[in-house]
């Protein structure tokens, strides 16, 4: 696709339409924090099972808790399992793959106590009862169930084991790596595949895929290494391995028995195994249904002969496709639709809308993003896109320039899509411009441009975070005295460190955020513990370099104002890094404010305190940016100002 560059002609309208001018960030806007918090209903993994469509649904609005949904033609939506159990994992961490449908019956993970439950006959039992012991990411076939299992004690050691579905027992089948991730069983029953790796590495910075002969016990190495990314191991219907290898620079489909892609694309065909259980391609009877990342936005269709054609379908974004025969289900998601779970019907090319996640928008509020490719730092280009103020009624001052809200996406290993995003649109409905930057480092863009940010996070992310809102300032579309930075997790930690080098941003919001890179780096879990072996430097080898980078060392270059919000129970970035930097703003006059959430992890699930973080912000920009506020709002104790 080419990318736009923008100009001020977004702010024309038709002379016929009276439009009333107001000052940016006090648009009068129908989306409010208490509309979003109690509509934001999450949906992850969705499965098709005998034409039933299966989802979680994770609800704010019930203390974050998950739920099964289930959908047919014939019986229409329902909750499956009674309201008591709470569908999620927290194996690395970050979880997924709670969920298991085979045909009547449902394995589960219950986040209560993490132990495996099967649903079958409208009754619900408990599998495993393993103390300390965290399971994911399930698959079963002739009576035997494999899944993903994290024990902690002394050490935390990941393997692949067997549970016994009459006695709950727990067999390690492979074991030895410090990571495993999706046991697949073959068709016949005879072969598992799994993908493993081992620190320093991230899954997508070099894995292994295995297959495992369950009758002689013999494993095979199929693919990878360790700087090969491989991932979702899929069986065709006559027992032929289907993977997805970044060999060729891009994710990209590939077979065991040719290893070289079936499909080869500048494109990507996965997302980065942060979480379990997702997946962009499945078998249908005549190929493989897929989408695909080309350009920063999600395209689809069916691949067929090694030829790829292309199918039409109202999203940007997609993610959890689940195949069954030729129907394929998924999540999809626009600029002018929040996030829906979907059924296709490849004979009929009807789309069938079962669910979304939140009640459409009053007409002339959805602002659309627009890819932008900016000149960054060495001559690279990076890219963003950007959210226009929108509002059906109201425009800028004459002469005024909105105020722009930069955001730096977690992970950093992950990527911003196209797509509805209510927190864009809850500021450009205020009159807020606003941009996502996928910084060098992002996924989407293949294997070189996700390799820039090797040993130079807190260098790449924030020129390009900056060069972002330079650029956007350039062309017109944003006030260079109104200019705010935010990011959660390693995105907080990038909008500290945007705030210390750079004089861009006037203000900033850290999102339980990074303040100090050698705390993280003793302090973090397993799966992360090594991850900043590839970003920074090797610890403690390289000590000076993450001294360097952490905005605590040089917190005293932070001259503008910062908002922290933080959960109390947040085992990723614990509660300490974020008081360690408001201790240090607190101390040198900064205006500062910050929110601790008890009950919260890593990100917030609760409606009330989704709610107030919407707010706060909001409030504490409008002091500091220095605009009027056009609905009542529970002041923030600003500390300094």
């Amino acid at each position: 696709m080419r990318f736009l560059f923008i100009s001020l002609a977004i702010f024309s309208f038709a002379e016929d339409i009276p439009m009333k001018h107001a000052p940016c960030g006090s648009w009068k806007s129908p989306i409010t924090a208490e509309s979003i918090a109690s509509a934001a209903i999450h949906f992850s993994e969705v499965r098709i099972s005998d034409g039933v469509v299966y989802w979680l649904e994770r609800r704010p609005l019930e203390q974050g808790r998950t739920a099964l949904m289930a959908w047919s033609e014939e019986d229409g939506e329902r909750e499956v399992l009674p309201r008591e159990y709470n569908l999620r994992t927290r194996v690395h961490e970050y979880g997924g793959g709670a969920l298991l449908v085979d045909q009547e019956r449902i394995f589960f993970i219950h986040d209560n106590d993490r132990q495996i439950y099967r649903f079958e006959g409208g009754k619900v039992d408990k599998i495993t009862a393993e103390k300390n012991s965290r399971f994911a990411d399930m698959s079963v076939k002739n009576g035997r169930l494999f899944c993903v299992l994290e024990e902690h004690g002394e050490k935390t050691v990941n393997s692949i084991a067997e549970i016994g579905l009459s006695d709950g027992s727990v067999r390690k089948i492979a074991a030895g790596a410090d990571f495993y991730s999706s046991p697949r069983i073959s068709p016949d029953g005879k072969r598992l595949a799994y993908v493993s790796w081992n620190l320093p590495n991230m899954p997508w910075d070099g894995s292994e895929l295995w297959t495992l002969d369950l009758e002689t016990g013999k494993k095979t190495l199929v693919a990878g290494g360790p700087s090969e990314s491989v991932s979702d191991p899929c069986w065709s219907p006559s027992g032929k391995l289907h993977y997805v290898s970044d060999a060729s620079g891009w994710w990209n489909l590939y077979s065991e028995d040719k290893h070289e892609s079936i499909c080869p694309k500048d494109a990507e065909f996965t997302l980065p195994q942060w979480i379990f259980g997702r997946r962009l391609f499945g078998f249908v009877e005549s190929g493989i249904f897929t989408s695909w990342l080309e350009g920063g936005f999600s395209r689809f269709g069916l691949l067929q002969g090694g030829a790829l054609h292309s199918i039409s379908l109202p999203y940007t974004s997609v993610s959890d496709l689940s195949v069954e025969k030729r129907k394929a289900a998924g999540i999809g998601s626009s600029p002018e639709a929040s996030a829906s779970v979907f059924l296709y019907d490849l004979d009929t090319g009807k789309k069938t809308v079962i669910k979304t996640s939140r009640s459409s928008l009053p007409q002339g509020f959805v602002s659309k993003p627009q890819a932008v490719a900016f000149p960054s730092k060495g001559g690279r280009l990076a890219h963003a896109f950007y959210y226009p103020p929108t509002h059906p009624d109201l425009q800028p001052m004459p002469g005024e320039k909105p105020p722009l809200l930069i955001h730096s996406h977690g992970g950093p290993t992950a990527f911003d899509p196209p797509c509805f995003s209510a927190n864009a649109l809850y500021w450009t409905s205020r009159g807020v411009a606003y941009a996502t930057v996928n910084y060098g480092g992002s996924t989407g863009y293949g294997r070189a441009y996700r390799d820039l940010l090797k040993g130079q996070w807190g260098i790449v992310d924030i020129e390009d975070c900056t060069e972002a809102a330079r650029y956007l300032v350039s062309q017109g579309l944003a006030d260079p005295e109104r200019i705010a930075i935010e990011g959660g997790s390693s995105g907080g930690y990038t909008t500290l460190e945007a705030l210390s080098q750079s004089e861009t941003f006037q203000v900033g919001a850290d999102h339980f955020g990074v303040s100090d890179l050698e705390r993280l780096a003793l302090d973090t879990h397993k799966f992360e513990s090594r991850y900043l072996d590839q970003l920074v430097g090797a610890y403690p080898e390289e000590r000076d370099l993450y001294i360097q980078r952490s905005p605590l060392s040089h917190a005293d270059r932070i001259k503008s104002p910062v908002i922290i919000f933080q959960g109390e129970e947040d085992a990723i970035v614990p509660p300490s890094q974020s008081e360690a930097i408001y201790q240090s703003l607190l101390e040198r006059g900064i205006p500062t404010a910050y929110l601790l959430y008890p009950g919260e992890q890593h990100g917030f699930r609760k409606a009330e305190n989704i709610r107030r973080t919407y707010e706060a912000q909001l409030y504490f920009f409008s002091k500091v940016l220095g605009f009027p506020l056009n609905e009542k709002i529970e002041p923030v104790d600003i500390k300094n100002l």
